[in-house]
């Protein structure tokens, strides 16, 4: 009994801890990031350069192991809310080192609800699906 109170307390610690940790990270009023332009030699080989948009967020490794190892159901919680739509769309970004194009050309968070909002839920929710299998 003893042994299933400590790993109850454990487990309610860390949980605790991590919410404690991530709660600015997914916060749309509080959300402190930076979107950058970089180049990158042509895949095929040719001659040139193509642009890439980046999100970066000062995180530090261990959250942004963690947050890689989420359910869908995390993220879909996330995105769904109105506090947190677009702090969860800039930390998947920059998790997941996704082109931000998208975060580019609708940086401000009412442009980003209304012109991609479901198809960026969409999007996430089959890739984060498709990379715990």
């Amino acid at each position: 009994m003893k042994l299933i109170c400590l790993i109850t307390f454990c487990c309610f610690t860390y949980l605790f801890s991590f919410s404690q940790n991530t709660s600015t990270y997914f916060s749309n009023d509080s959300i402190s990031y930076h979107l950058f332009r970089t180049k990158k030699p042509m895949a095929s080989g040719k001659n040139g350069y193509v642009l890439f948009y980046y999100v970066e967020i000062d995180m530090p490794k261990n959250i942004k192991d963690s947050l890689l190892k989420m359910k869908s159901s995390f993220w879909l919680e996330k995105l769904r809310s109105g506090e947190s739509d677009w702090a969860t769309i800039l930390v998947l970004y920059y998790i997941f080192e996704r082109d931000a194009l998208p975060i580019a050309i609708a940086e401000k968070k009412r442009a980003y609800r209304i012109s991609l909002k479901e198809s960026e839920i969409k999007y996430w929710t089959g890739h984060i699906q498709e990379v715990r299998r």
